[in-house]
């Protein structure tokens, strides 16, 4: 009889020490996931309590990564210390498809590896975290359950569809695939069909005609935009403009995305296609004809914002076969973008496509030329104009946001 009491004893005494120094563990990990989340927000005083991360940044014009980079040494008191058998805990955590959701191990794993391969200028590190989330998460990672494993594809397939140093467009449109054909979550959903809308909608896959590309674009525009997403918005305004994929051009339907793109949640104030198209009060005829409204709005204007809006409409010809002088051009917007649009982000996405035109489409006798073009350009146009000339153009036809809304439902 003594010898079960003692033997329970012992039992009880590891079952209840051991358990005691899991939950301490796991409260260490909490403790300093808390600290990494307050961390950004140290040299950044919020403007206002409700202020979201989402724009905090943006609405400051700050570049993210730094702060995010900086913060992100935090988890590294948890992934390195030999005492807390990090690489054990992740690999088992793996094997069983945990969520982030119920492991925060699972949670800091991911944090830490991502905002690297986001915000690290070092090459040789985000390649050691594209090879750790790749070989280790993502080649050991059930997606049929595992749900976080296919929010990762939706991420990467985009860091690889516009990181300078890292693009890879198979890999662009094999994730982002993955991630449409299996994610749940329409709030995730709509962004991965935008964005492999987008790999499509620039043809760098080239797997069809460009009028093709453009059909399956259309469809994942569409299918994006019937979830709320402003960015798709503005995609399908620019297919009804230009009759792109075989879509029917239409005036009519052009105005109701742009407008819808303008009061969707996280819209912008960039109003410049609705005030070329009430101003000329048609569609234009020609990718060209519009090319030159934009144009003529961006220097009377002085919007920095139109200069990728003109990159990216570049190219938009289905019948052009001067590619050259296409990515020239667009070359030349992105030059501008890089060098004077007024927002971190498009300046930095800016210097990404110019990265890869260069390396993907153009000899350095073609970049020099596209740089002069840019130089000229900016001399004869940039601030020639008074600001206030904008008044002159013919502002959008205000509507009522109700009547809006309630019709923003897509059946086209």
């Amino acid at each position: 009889m003594y010898k079960i009491l003692f033997v329970l004893t012992i039992f009880f005494n590891l079952f209840f020490n051991t358990y005691s120094y899991a939950e301490k563990f796991d409260q260490d990990y909490k403790k300093i996931f808390d600290d990494y989340e307050t961390c950004e927000y140290v040299d950044i005083k919020r403007e206002h309590t409700l202020t979201i991360e989402y724009d905090l940044y943006e609405k400051l014009n700050l570049d993210k990564s730094p702060y995010v980079y900086n913060c992100n040494k935090i988890l590294e008191k948890i992934i390195f210390n030999e005492d807390h058998n990090f690489q054990d805990l992740i690999d088992k955590a793996i094997l069983n498809n945990e969520s982030e959701i119920n492991n925060i191990i699972v949670k800091i794993y991911k944090k830490y590896h991502l905002n690297i391969i986001w915000n690290s200028k070092d090459k040789l590190e985000v390649k050691k975290s594209l090879d750790e989330l790749e070989s280790n998460y993502l080649k050991r990672s059930n997606i049929e359950i595992n749900i976080d494993a296919v929010h990762l594809y939706g991420s990467l397939g985009w860091f690889y569809h516009t990181n300078k140093d890292f693009f890879n467009f198979k890999k662009a449109h094999d994730y982002l695939s993955i991630a449409v054909n299996n994610e749940k979550d329409h709030y995730r959903l709509k962004y991965y069909k935008n964005n492999l809308g987008v790999v499509y909608d620039q043809d760098r896959y080239g797997t069809f005609s460009k009028k093709r590309n453009n059909q399956i674009a259309f469809k994942l525009y569409k299918e994006a935009a019937e979830f709320g997403l402003y960015h798709a918005y503005g995609n399908l305004g620019k297919f009804y403009v230009l009759g792109l994929g075989g879509v029917k051009k239409d005036y009519d339907n052009a105005i109701k995305f742009y407008k819808l793109k303008r009061v969707a949640a996280f819209g912008d104030d960039d109003f410049s296609d609705l005030r070329v198209l009430y101003n000329k009060k048609r569609l234009p005829l020609n990718l060209k004809e519009y090319l030159k409204w934009l144009e003529d709005y961006l220097i009377l204007s002085q919007d920095s914002r139109l200069f990728q809006q003109l990159a990216w409409l570049t190219d938009e010809d289905e019948l052009s076969q001067n590619n050259d002088e296409d990515f020239i051009n667009m070359y030349k917007w992105q030059y501008l973008c890089s060098n004077y649009c007024k927002s971190v982000n498009d300046r930095e996405r800016a210097n990404g496509e110019m990265f890869i035109i260069k390396k993907t489409n153009l000899k350095n006798d073609q970049v020099l030329e596209a740089e002069e073009r840019a130089q000229s350009w900016y001399k004869k146009n940039w601030n020639k104009v008074p600001n206030s000339s904008i008044e002159n153009i013919e502002p959008p036809v205000k509507t009522e946001l109700i009547d809006l809304i309630k019709n923003a439902f897509i059946k086209n």
